[in-house]
């Protein structure tokens, strides 16, 4: 069967506020991403919204800037989180994440970072690995959905070609890249979710590590498989000479 993997990517290289890139993604099957997408464009209606972007949420601008004179605006935003948290949890086979600390890596020597390329390329891979362990053993293959913004889009191309020459066994396995409009695809609605709340629960436990986590991740985590891929450095480059991959399990 051919699986769907909806991918997105939150911080950049170069920008001192990201401090963690992050790749990161839902698996399911297609048949489920239809009747996700069902559920997730009634739930946007009942709020007469037409789609959903993370950041545009939590600032109350872009689709949400109408809500800001609302006295309820926080907590009728919350509440759709919530939901939509909910439908991810529901709909989705597993999800994968990988981040990457900018910090670390500006840190190391340039030797070093010329081998590793770069935290983008370093967290693709780690991404694209986590999800060939999930569908390893099978003769499950990974088609993926990511966003038709023309930089971004360009780079997850770019960064695929190089994975694919670095692990050749991926070549069978990824048998497709499409780029959408995520305005249109809930599926990457659902990606930057994910990936929003993971670079901004790395930074929490990196600089307030006895804050408490997320309750969103909770949401996002129910009854679904996780690959973790956290990328770590040691002197000589990759900590243990590999990407660092953790089976978290079914939570």
């Amino acid at each position: 069967m051919v699986l769907r993997m909806a991918l997105d990517g939150s911080g950049k290289y170069g920008d001192p506020r990201s401090k963690f890139v992050v790749y990161g993604g839902y698996i399911s099957k297609p048949i489920r991403w239809d009747q996700f997408d069902n559920q997730w464009n009634k739930r946007l209606r009942k709020d007469d919204l037409k789609f959903f972007h993370m950041s545009e949420a939590m600032s109350l601008n872009g689709e949400f800037k109408k809500w800001r004179d609302k006295k309820d605006a926080q907590t009728k935003r919350d509440q759709l989180i919530v939901d939509l948290c909910g439908l991810i949890s529901q709909w989705t086979s597993a999800a994968i994440i990988s981040p990457v600390s900018i910090t670390e890596f500006s840190g190391l020597s340039i030797q070093t970072k010329g081998k590793l390329e770069d935290p983008e390329y370093l967290a693709f891979e780690a991404c694209m690995l986590n999800a060939m362990d999930y569908i390893a053993g099978s003769s499950d293959t990974l088609a993926l959905l990511c966003d038709d913004e023309q930089k971004y889009a360009m780079k997850c191309y770019e960064l695929l070609n190089k994975l694919k020459l670095r692990h050749t066994k991926l070549q069978n396995k990824i048998t497709s890249i499409c780029f959408a409009d995520d305005k249109i695809f809930p599926a990457l609605q659902a990606a930057d979710i994910w990936v929003y709340v993971q670079r901004q629960e790395a930074i929490r436990e990196r600089e307030r590590p006895n804050d408490k986590c997320d309750p969103l991740l909770t949401l996002l985590t129910k009854d679904c498989i996780i690959e973790s891929g956290t990328v770590g450095f040691s002197n000589s480059g990759l900590a243990h000479g590999k990407l660092s991959a953790k089976w978290v399990g079914r939570i």
